[in-house]
Parts: C-alpha cells; sequence; structure tokens
C-alpha cells in the first residue's frame, strides 16, 4: 500500500513537481480473481465462472497504530473493486472505483477530486471532481475513530479512461484526492494514491452450445478480449479443420452476458461479448472436424485487422450414426382386392439425412428375397423423445414416420421385414441411401378365437366373442362371417346368423385382439354379437357354435372355420319368466376416447309402457368434449338404424348438466382437460309407440352444432329392451 501525502503540488506541463513528500510505503495494490480460461488466442477449456473481484478487508483498529505513528496528519484508504465497461463515447470507457479515502485534510481541504495517473507513459490521463454521492463507511470509522470524516470517506464513481490505455495494458493509479481548490484540484491538497491497477490482455471464450434446428446449425458461446479495440466487427466463422477451409461466415449476434462481465471486469466489452449465430447446413458439417473461430476485425468484411479466438475443432454429428424403431405395426383389411392394409409407425434417425434428405419405407420379404412394397414418406413425424436421446445425429428431432401400406395376402405365412431409408434420389428412393433394416416379422396363418359368452335370454341365445385368421386371404379372399349354430347330439345344424361388419353396435369392432394380434389382419373386425332362437327340441342338447369367414354369403364354399366347445342350455319360453332390468351393470363404450354406462333402468312412474323412460348413469371422456361444444345423449334403435329419442346435456347456450366425477379426473385428468366434468345421470323419455324389443344402444354424442355435425361418439350397447323391464324407480 503506497500511502502519500502531499502538503504542495505543482504541474508544469505534464510534469509533477513536488515541493515536499512524505510517503509510507504498505504496498496496496487492488487486483482481479478469476477461474477461467486466460490462453491468448487459443483453443477454450473451460465456461466462466462469475467469481467476483477480490476485496481488501474492511478498516480494521489494527491499522491504525502502524499508520498513526507515520504522519502527523492522518492519511489512508482503500481500493475495495475497480472494472472497466464501454461507455458512449468512442474514445473512453469507463472506469468504477469504489473503497474509501479518510484524512484529516478533508477539513480545510474540501474539494474531492480523482485523478487516473499513466504510470506507463508517466503522465495524468483524467482528472474528475466527485459527482456521485458520499457512502457511509461505519467500518472505517470504527477503525479510525480519531480521524476527521472517515465515516463519510466512501466512494463509488465512475471515470473515464481512454480504451487505449486499457487495450494497451499501461499501469495506472487512480489518486483521491481533496483539495482547496474548487476548480481544478490544485492549491493546498492531500492525495492517497491507489495501484498500479492492471487491466486484461488476455483473449478468453467458450463455446456454449452447438445445436441444430429446422435446417440450421446455431452456435452459442462468447469471446472477451480487450483487444478489440478499434475492431468492432464481430464475425462467427465455420472453419473446416479437416480441409483446412473456411465454410461460412455470419455476424455475430451479440447476446448480453453479465456473467463474463462478473469474471471479467477489466476487459471494457465483456458484458456484450456473448453470441449466438446460425449457418445453413452444409454436407461439410456432417463428416469433417469443424471449428468455430469468434472474430474482432476493424474491417466491414472481416479480413483485415483482425484478433481472433479459436474454438475446439470438433464432430458435430455422429455421422456412423444409424438408428431406428419400429414402434407398432399391425394390419387390417384395406378393401382393395387381394391387399392387406399394413399400418406401421415407428422412427429412423441417420445423420446420413443432411444429404440423403429423402425417407421411404421399404417392405421386404425375406422368405422370396425380394422387395414388395416401397412408399416415400411424405410427412416426417416429431420425435422430441430420439431427439433427446440423440442430440448429436442430425434430423432426429423429424425422424418419426406413420404410414399404410398394402401388402399383397401372398405374403401372408412369409418372414416379412421393414427397412427405412434415406437417399438422394427423390423419386425411387435409389442413388445414393442408408438403410435401417428392423426385426423381421412373420404374418402367421394361426387361427384365433375366443367365445366371450352365450347366454339364454327370453328364449333366445345371445353369443359374443370373436375370431382372427389370416387364413381368410388363402384361395380368395372370405369376406364373410357368419355364426352357425350346430346340435352335437342331434347331429345336425340350428341355425346360422350372418354378421354385419360394420356393426359396431353388436361389437364387431375389436380394438382389443388387434393389439394383441397385430400381425393378423382381420383381427380389428374379428367381433360377432347375435341371437338364436332356442327352440324346445333342443333344450338339454349339446350345441356349438362355429364361426365361420367364407368366400360366399350363404358360408356354404371355401370357408375357415373355428369351432367353439359345446355346452348345454336350459329352454326358457318368451316372456314366462320377467327379464330383468340391467341396472348395476358396467357397460363399457366403443369409440372415441373411453366410459363406461356405470347403470341404466327402464322405469314409468306409474307402470304404464307409454310413459316410460330410461335413466342412464356413466361418464365419458373425449378429446373432443371441448371443441365440439355440443353434448347430447342418444337412444340408438339398432333393430331399424335410426336415432329414436335424445336429450342434451350441454350446449353453449344452457347451463352444463354434467356430473362430477373426480374419480374419472384422477385416472385420466391428464391425458383429457375435461376429465372432472365427465359424468351424466339423466332420463330420457322413450314416449308412445316405443318399439318394444328392439335392440338398443345409447351413444354419448359430441359435435360442433346443434344438428350433431362433426360427431364424436361413444356408444354402450344395452341389448333388447322389452316392456317388462319397467320399473317404478330408478
Amino acid at each position: 500500500m503506497n500511502i502519500k501525502q502531499h502538503k504542495k503540488m505543482y504541474k508544469a506541463g505534464k510534469q509533477w513537481l513536488v515541493a515536499s513528500l512524505m510517503a509510507i510505503t504498505a504496498g496496496l495494490m487492488m487486483g482481479t480473481t478469476v477461474h477461467a480460461d486466460t490462453t491468448s488466442t487459443s483453443q477454450a477449456t473451460s465456461q466462466v465462472e462469475t467469481t467476483q473481484v477480490a476485496q481488501q478487508p474492511v478498516a480494521t483498529a489494527n491499522t491504525i497504530t502502524s499508520q498513526a505513528a507515520a504522519t502527523n496528519t492522518a492519511n489512508y484508504g482503500n481500493l475495495d473493486h475497480y472494472s472497466v465497461t464501454t461507455s458512449d463515447s468512442a474514445e473512453d470507457g469507463h472506469l468504477f472505483v469504489s473503497g474509501w479515502h479518510a484524512t484529516d485534510a478533508s477539513q480545510t481541504e474540501p474539494y474531492h477530486y480523482y485523478l487516473i495517473y499513466d504510470n506507463t507513459t508517466n503522465k495524468e490521463i483524467n482528472r474528475q471532481k466527485a459527482t456521485s454521492p458520499v457512502v457511509n463507511r461505519g467500518d472505517v470509522q470504527r477503525a479510525y475513530p480519531n480521524v476527521a470524516n472517515s465515516l463519510h470517506s466512501g466512494f463509488s464513481e465512475k471515470l473515464y479512461i481512454p480504451y487505449a490505455v486499457v487495450a494497451n495494458g499501461d499501469r495506472v493509479s487512480v489518486i483521491s484526492r481533496y483539495s482547496d481548490d474548487s476548480i481544478k484540484g490544485e492549491g493546498n491538497h492531500t492525495d492517497y494514491w491507489f495501484g498500479p491497477l492492471s487491466f486484461d490482455q488476455g483473449n478468453h471464450g467458450h463455446l456454449d452450445s452447438v445445436k441444430v434446428n429446422n435446417g440450421q446449425i446455431t452456435v452459442a458461446g462468447w469471446n472477451a478480449t480487450n483487444k478489440n479495440f478499434k475492431r468492432p466487427n464481430h464475425f462467427i466463422i465455420a472453419y473446416d479443420a479437416t480441409q483446412h477451409r473456411e465454410i461460412a461466415r455470419k455476424i455475430a449476434n451479440t447476446v448480453i452476458r453479465n456473467d463474463v462481465a462478473n469474471a471479467y471486469p477489466t476487459i471494457t466489452d465483456a458484458i456484450e461479448s456473448g453470441f449466438s449465430t446460425s449457418f445453413d447446413l452444409n454436407p461439410a458439417f456432417l463428416t469433417d472436424e469443424i471449428q468455430f473461430v469468434s472474430r474482432w476485425s476493424a474491417s466491414t468484411n472481416g479480413d483485415q485487422d483482425y484478433v481472433d479466438y479459436w474454438f475446439a475443432p470438433q464432430h458435430l454429428f455422429n455421422n456412423e450414426g444409424n438408428y431406428g424403431s419400429l414402434d407398432a405395426y399391425r394390419l387390417s383389411d384395406s378393401k382393395a382386392p387381394d391387399y392387406a392394409r399394413f399400418v406401421i409407425s415407428g422412427w429412423h434417425a441417420a445423420s446420413a439425412s443432411m444429404v440423403e434428405t429423402h425417407p421411404f419405407i421399404i417392405v421386404f420379404d425375406r422368405t422370396l428375397n425380394k422387395e414388395i412394397r416401397r412408399s416415400p414418406i411424405n410427412a416426417p413425424v416429431t420425435r422430441n423423445d430420439v431427439a433427446k436421446a440423440y442430440p448429436n445425429v442430425y434430423g432426429s428431432e423429424r425422424s418419426g414416420f406413420e404410414l399404410n401400406i398394402d401388402i399383397p395376402y401372398s405374403s401372408f405365412g412369409h418372414q416379412i421385414s421393414v427397412v427405412a431409408r434415406y437417399s438422394d434420389d427423390a423419386v425411387n428412393g435409389e442413388g445414393n441411401h442408408t438403410d435401417y433394416w428392423f426385426a423381421p416379422m412373420t404374418f402367421d396363418m394361426g387361427n384365433y378365437a375366443h367365445l366371450d359368452q352365450a347366454t339364454t335370454t327370453n328364449g333366445q341365445i345371445n353369443v359374443q366373442g370373436w375370431h382372427a385368421t389370416n387364413q381368410v386371404a388363402q384361395g380368395g379372399v372370405r369376406r364373410y362371417h357368419t355364426i352357425i349354430a350346430y346340435d352335437v347330439t342331434k347331429g345336425c345344424e340350428i341355425d346360422r346368423q350372418s354378421v354385419d361388419l360394420d356393426d359396431i353396435y353388436h361389437g364387431t369392432i375389436r380394438n382389443d385382439v388387434a393389439r394383441v394380434y397385430p400381425h393378423v389382419f382381420n383381427a380389428d373386425i374379428s367381433g360377432f354379437n347375435v341371437n338364436f332362437n332356442l327352440a324346445p327340441e333342443f333344450a338339454h342338447d349339446q350345441i356349438l357354435f362355429i364361426s365361420r369367414w367364407s368366400a360366399t354369403a350363404d358360408a356354404n364354399e371355401n370357408f375357415v372355420d373355428y369351432w367353439f366347445a359345446p355346452q348345454t342350455f336350459n329352454y326358457q319360453s318368451p316372456n314366462t319368466q320377467p327379464q330383468q332390468p340391467t341396472n348395476n351393470q358396467s357397460i363399457e363404450g366403443v369409440g372415441e376416447g373411453h366410459g363406461h354406462l356405470d347403470k341404466w333402468t327402464v322405469f314409468s312412474s306409474n307402470g304404464q309402457a307409454n310413459r316410460a323412460a330410461i335413466n342412464v348413469q356413466g361418464w365419458r371422456v373425449s378429446q373432443f368434449a371441448n371443441s365440439k361444444p355440443y353434448h347430447d345423449l342418444i337412444v340408438w334403435d339398432n333393430s331399424t338404424n335410426r336415432e329414436w329419442s335424445h336429450v342434451t346435456i350441454s350446449n353453449p347456450m344452457m347451463d352444463f348438466n354434467t356430473i362430477q366425477r373426480p374419480d374419472i379426473a384422477a385416472i385420466y385428468g391428464n391425458q383429457y382437460p375435461a376429465a372432472l366434468n365427465s359424468g351424466f345421470n339423466t332420463s330420457i323419455i322413450l314416449g308412445d309407440g316405443f318399439p318394444w324389443g328392439h335392440d338398443f344402444s345409447l351413444i354419448v354424442r359430441y359435435a360442433t352444432d346443434e344438428n350433431g355435425s362433426n360427431p364424436s361418439d361413444l356408444t354402450f350397447h344395452l341389448g333388447r329392451i322389452n316392456s317388462n323391464m319397467i320399473t317404478d324407480h330408478f
């Protein structure tokens, strides 16, 4: 710490003349303590640590004895912190200084000045009168209670300093002066010299991130140096370190970096050292080692008078990367002769897609060793999960696919592979290409079925189940589905019923079966729900049911059968025993979303059939509950294929009549925002002329208007509704 007391100082020109001088040297020099790169025009190896500049300890009483003994007039000080930033001046930056200066002389020399002295050139370079408010320093007063104005000795001032001084690395001193000259700060005065101060002469930087998105590479980081004085043009250069050539150059987009300014307080524009700049993709980015260069230049094109920071070379992409997954697949009926629909979804990520930009899906018959189908992927699917797992594989964020491809029945029973391809040939998918072969699969020829139930009610046997097999494609497609009741005891056919493949109300659509047997092309339409009249002569006989897929409507030619185990049924004459309401039976809905009919009851207050109504209680969640605000419950006559009656639950003009279901919200709340209000409990009038004995369903519908446009339905099959089901309550 250098303590100097001047009772008279004169200046002739730029030279200082001292009439009397008393000095005590205690060796003060403020500096900065940071932990980051200090390499010169070399590669960054660490990120910025925003370590604060080291501060001197506050004044303590321990310094009173040693310093007070050195002079008759007390003169003490400390520079706690200093930093530099840019200013609105083209030639001068700001030097921020904070600390304290306590001296008895301030009583007779009340005018406070700051001087900056260049020790390298031995001249004063700036003098400013104090303009900032005095900072109270209780710590200084406690350490120096006998020094005049020690409580008000603190300062925090913004001084001007030439950029050239900082850039050249001159060592400067800051002088705190109390003077009796209010104009120039001359006359009688007392100085306290801080320093010499030093300014960072390194070239520092870090490349924080390199990201690929929408056909561009975005690089972000920072480069801070005082060497950019009079080099205001900032460029980011992409350099091919493999081929030793520049690929591209862009003007840097400036990003404010307070963290860098905190770590490098003596670099003038450290706070504006950040950048985020994007480059169009180039094939060289895929295969070569790339270096990004931060350049500060005096020329507008960056070719002259510049200082560079070269970041470490790197491979931006895993150019060997070729990854994929076939997430799901299933077969379904395409309605085209001799073809099934092959529905596939998955993803294929390969860095080669940067130059082989056209994605295809190929279906390859490994048994016959030939390709059987090829289709372009016209609408790639966003896959953020893949991008997260493979961030260094180009195009991983748009690697998904969902595709329907018709494949011939002749491929059933063969080993099949799906191949995902990127090609530079947009038309045929040939040329240069990169393939990913998914695990082979076989569309087996098994015969699968299940009899879900066979029950007698009111003189009829209701038979429900499913039957799925690829054998329906052998020897000509078998599109007709028939259920046959066969009396094993008597050795004769009782009856046969055709299954309407479009009748979703009778359980034809079986998505549950399709999920278990995705390789069976008719699994999704494998369901059946038919009724047989049970004559007295067949009671107590062994009866079995046969599910038959046939090429003819009469089911007598070219068929494949599944025989269910025989059963015995008791005869029940029609209407001899009252059929009980199906109260408290939960029915699962079929259609969009999810739902259950918890309970339904046919009732009439006076027991008369012409005054009957049906009460329905349950819930339904749908992704369209908000976008299709017209919510109706419909009683649908399956026997005549028309609506019988309906009731409106809610629409934009009426209050909600929905029931809150927190139990459903707990299960489906994250997937369906309206799950809490998914419940219903209402009655629908059946009215005069109701066709007792017909088969009915309840449809829960969301639509875009009161006419039921753009409906989203969930259907609950109720079965036959008979007048003997009427009760006097629900």
